[in-house]
């Protein structure tokens, strides 16, 4: 089932498809996870008529966990163009993210792309599109992909059988900006995490709760850090005097937290704890001696 965000993206697609003039290379621009290269795959399953999870007439390229896409992976293009299509002439490539293309790489997919074959189709997944070189850019069609709106990020919900309430599906919507990875994946951990952390301000003591997922190995920091930051620019907005849509008991916490710190000590913080989360993530430390330190370093500003 396509996104709801992407359904008219892709009947354009399709259309064009249908009277042989889509476009040999796709830029599929817009903010990370809300979903593009999920999209180029169902988009491809379409076209093949295929329900399969690895069409032998699709090959993704990820970066996975890895900081960048090298060489010997767009050099995996040559060999997949030239073997011979499983039933379907059409022929998928999706590079998952373009961005990320070291300039080997960028280099060794222009010359592919300078020599463009029948019924083969580059899906290139873009995030940041002006780190992708501005020769690979002008041969390509853009298509610009735009995150869920309210209305779309519950449908979403919904249709994968996810068990939220109204003010659980808006909190996420806001603090995923919009991210259907990161609802998909780390949604209610996101709510159990940003809950205990409320209540950790208001009794002015990390939670035992949270400390006990913190010790756990399998404890997504990233989460807590986003949770933090989410928490920051709420207090922010607070101490600006902006009105905001506030969820669960954030309104005690704001307000606790408010009366302790001034906006020039929450910037202060806001670098500290940035650099904790840096170190802790570059050099493997102790997470949940980071939790403790990044929760202290804004409980006692």
């Amino acid at each position: 089932m396509v996104f709801s965000n992407f359904i008219k993206i892709n009947d354009d697609l399709l259309a064009l498809h249908k009277i042989g003039r889509l476009h040999h290379a796709i830029i599929i621009d817009g903010k990370d996870g809300i979903g593009k290269s999920k999209f180029a795959q169902q988009f491809a399953n379409q076209i093949l008529q295929s329900a399969q999870q690895f069409h032998p007439n699709i090959l993704l390229i990820a970066n996975d966990k890895k900081k960048e896409i090298t060489v010997h992976q767009i050099r995996q293009i040559s060999d997949f163009v030239n073997k011979s299509p499983a039933i379907n002439n059409d022929k998928f490539v999706i590079i998952d993210s373009a961005c990320q293309m070291n300039n080997f790489a960028s280099n060794s997919l222009l010359k592919i792309l300078e020599e463009p074959r029948p019924n083969n189709y580059l899906f290139l997944i873009s995030h940041n599109i002006a780190k992708i070189l501005p020769t690979i850019y002008s041969r390509c069609h853009v298509v610009k992909a735009k995150s869920p709106d309210i209305d779309q990020f519950a449908a979403i919900v919904k249709n994968h059988n996810i068990d939220l309430n109204d003010d659980q599906i808006k909190f996420l919507n806001e603090i995923c900006d919009g991210s259907i990875s990161l609802l998909l994946n780390d949604g209610k951990n996101l709510i159990k995490i940003y809950q205990l952390l409320l209540n950790s301000f208001i009794q002015s003591k990390l939670s035992d709760d949270l400390l006990k997922m913190a010790s756990d190995k399998e404890f997504n920091f990233t989460i807590f850090v986003l949770a933090i930051e989410f928490f920051i620019n709420r207090l922010l907005k607070i101490i600006s005097d902006v009105k905001i849509e506030l969820f669960f008991n954030e309104e005690i916490a704001l307000e606790i937290v408010s009366k302790k710190v001034s906006w020039q000590k929450v910037e202060k913080q806001i670098d500290e704890i940035l650099n904790i989360a840096n170190k802790t993530d570059r050099f493997s430390l102790d997470r949940k001696i980071s939790v403790i330190n990044i929760f202290n370093s804004l409980n006692y500003a």
